[in-house]
């Protein structure tokens, strides 16, 4: 089977001559502009509404963002950190935030009710957006609620710091947010929780946690509970070898049930089911482990849905 190959991200600033503000046509042709770092999706001429941008938004590493200020007066419940405010106090149209460029871009998506996902943004910069949010009045409800763009791009990036995610929705009572990243903390285990975690996720969504994560290390005792099938006795694999492979798969499987709360990651179970197996000798019990590692995978991957 061909792989499809990975799609890059798409890029959030190009250099191109900064324009100034108001339309096109009002421009003089022949007027040399200098170059700067101006957003791709945030462009002068991007058009995505009839007005043409009234503000533009300088980011800490120098990326231009040229915004329609109603967008960010609909969005936010403080006039966007009140820079609406100060371009109508002001009248100055161009204004520095301290956020770098690929944070600015996530909130201007988010703001804009687009999905910043071709973009990819790592867990980091969407942490370090969300962390923003308050200060831009941006909704942690509306943005994270299952469905919305801003919430389908921070699926991607759930599997690189679940516990980080989680700590946001328990702190702003986001239900179905802090499911879809408690979906990803198979590896994580309660000793590890910090008492400042704790604090953060207070009494309801750690005892949510704790009760998922015992429900799963349940589910995944079950899986584990048979082994292998055997196979007809012979003279290189007798009734005293293939009790060695029950003994081995119980003490493999007692890795994650003796302790209701250790890693119960499918990916560290099929790891050392397939150390398992490759330790066998006789062919036969090999592809029995096989043909039982194949059932478990399945039922693991509809655990992890």
């Amino acid at each position: 089977m061909q792989q499809v190959a990975p799609v890059a991200p798409m890029p959030v600033w190009e250099m191109r001559p900064l324009q100034p503000l108001g339309q096109i046509s009002d421009q003089d042709p022949d007027a040399t502009l200098p170059l700067a770092l101006c957003s791709i999706a945030f462009a002068h001429d991007a058009n995505m509404l009839p007005s043409p941008p009234d503000l533009v938004l300088v980011s800490s590493d120098g990326v231009h963002f040229y915004i329609q200020s109603p967008v960010l007066l609909s969005a936010s419940t403080n006039m966007f950190n009140a820079l609406v405010f100060e371009r109508k106090q002001t009248d100055t149209h161009i204004i520095s935030v301290p956020e770098a460029s690929a944070v600015i871009n996530v909130l201007l998506h988010a703001a804009y009710l687009m999905s910043c996902a071709p973009y990819q943004p790592g867990a980091r910069v969407l942490l370090d957006a969300l962390d923003a949010f308050p200060s831009y009045g941006l909704s942690f409800g509306e943005h994270l609620a299952p469905s919305t763009p801003f919430y389908d791009a921070v699926q991607l990036a759930l599997p690189d710091a679940p516990m980080d995610f989680y700590l946001i929705a328990a702190e702003h009572d986001l239900a179905p947010f802090a499911r879809a990243a408690a979906r990803h903390l198979d590896e994580f285990e309660v000793t590890q929780i910090s008492e400042a975690q704790m604090q953060r996720m207070g009494v309801l969504y750690y005892n949510r946690l704790i009760a998922m994560l015992g429900r799963r290390a349940s589910a995944v005792k079950q899986l584990l509970r048979s082994p292998p099938d055997g196979h007809p006795y012979s003279a290189l694999c007798a009734e005293e070898d293939q009790q060695v492979l029950r003994d081995a798969w119980v003490l493999t499987a007692s890795q994650f049930t003796t302790d209701l709360f250790k890693n119960t990651s499918s990916e560290v179970i099929v790891a050392q089911i397939r150390l398992l197996r490759s330790s066998l000798v006789c062919t036969d019990c090999r592809d029995a482990v096989t043909d039982r590692l194949q059932s478990l995978q399945a039922q693991l991957h509809e655990l992890d849905q």
